[in-house]
């Protein structure tokens, strides 16, 4: 069993008699928090590339083109499975160039659909089997942005749905789906069925490592690894900041060797500050040179000395190379002071 499954079911166990303790079903303590939840392995998956992405859009572009439409439009935007099978065309704002997620699809069996029909979670169902459900815990929305090229995407989804219409004499819902089975455009794709979809796609291509969650990582992978600002890219997502950078650290070593070395060269400079340049101290007096922070080139290095044997030159330190604080300030060096004083016995010793 995975550590992640063993972490999911000891938090669960814990919860459940935790609540026994609440309703006094149970004594305190509670047994389970004695045992030690195993540690979560930090999920690193490889999302694609951009050549595959693009070759899976257009492998099945066309004899399926609403599902390659699926692919790319999730692979720009990033959103959920069940965020992009809930789309619709009045979602989306051609003139702002922007989306709105307002709730997502599911396709939960029927016992947890009725839990959380009980908490007033389900907005809407439908006879497909699927729920809408809120987008997020607390019922927000979610606004991003649009490129002109996912924007087209989109509006020519719509253009081919109202000729699908046209063609058998019926009109679009007010709410229709940009991607639906139904010629009105009134019931949602199943989040399971794309799945289902796509994996026989990636298969049929020879990329069995990819999903269909793996294009939303690779949207958020390629914002991060160009650098984008992780608040706009978190927002955009749907995550938290730390979410963001708990999920994608993996991204962020090679935007940090860039940041060194952008730091690197703005404090070196026109002048070319490096090694045996950056001088510590100033001379303070006819005679006293500074000491270089870094030894010259070949200073230190292995030398051979008289019986052959390898060792290394001394490098010296300010201290050693610097006249005391008693020559500096005229006072005589210990042990000229003259003779020193004798003995004076203590208290209750002998004369």
């Amino acid at each position: 069993m995975h550590s992640t499954t063993r972490h999911h079911f000891h938090s669960l166990i814990r919860a459940a008699l935790n609540q026994a303790i609440r309703w006094r079903w149970l004594s305190p303590p509670n047994p389970a928090s004695e045992a030690q939840a195993p540690a979560l392995a930090p999920d690193e998956r490889v999302p694609p590339t951009p050549e595959e992405a693009r070759r899976l859009a257009l492998a099945v572009s066309k004899e399926n083109p609403d599902l390659a439409a699926l692919i790319f439009v999730d692979a720009t935007t990033g959103m959920r499975r069940g965020e992009i099978c809930g789309l619709r065309f009045c979602d989306i704002d051609a003139e702002a160039g922007a989306a709105v997620i307002w709730w997502r699809c599911s396709d939960l069996p029927k016992d947890q659909t009725a839990a959380l029909a009980g908490k007033g979670a389900v907005l809407k169902a439908f006879p497909n089997g699927v729920v809408m459900l809120s987008a997020t815990k607390n019922k927000n929305r979610r606004r991003f942005a649009l490129d002109p090229i996912t924007l087209a995407v989109l509006l020519e989804r719509k253009a081919r749905a109202e000729e699908r219409g046209a063609a058998v004499g019926v009109d679009l819902a007010p709410g229709a789906f940009v991607w639906s089975q139904s010629a009105v455009r009134c019931e949602p794709w199943r989040p399971d069925r794309v799945a289902g979809a796509f994996t026989a796609l990636r298969n049929r291509e020879g990329l069995r490592h990819i999903c269909v969650d793996d294009l939303r990582r690779f949207s958020a992978t390629q914002l991060v690894a160009a650098g984008i600002d992780p608040r706009p890219v978190a927002g955009r997502l749907g995550h938290g900041g730390s979410v963001l950078l708990r999920i994608y650290s993996h991204v962020i070593p090679a935007r940090d060797q860039a940041a060194a070395q952008l730091l690197g060269e703005l404090v070196r400079g026109e002048a070319g500050w490096g090694p045996g340049l950056i001088r510590r101290g100033t001379p303070r007096g006819p005679g006293e040179s500074p000491v270089l922070l870094d030894p010259a080139p070949g200073y230190g290095a292995p030398d051979r000395g008289c019986g052959g044997k390898e060792r290394k030159r001394p490098c010296l330190s300010r201290a050693a190379t610097m006249p005391s604080r008693r020559v500096r300030s005229g006072l005589p060096l210990r042990g000229d002071e003259g003779p020193k004083p004798p003995h004076r016995p203590y208290r209750g010793q002998g004369g």
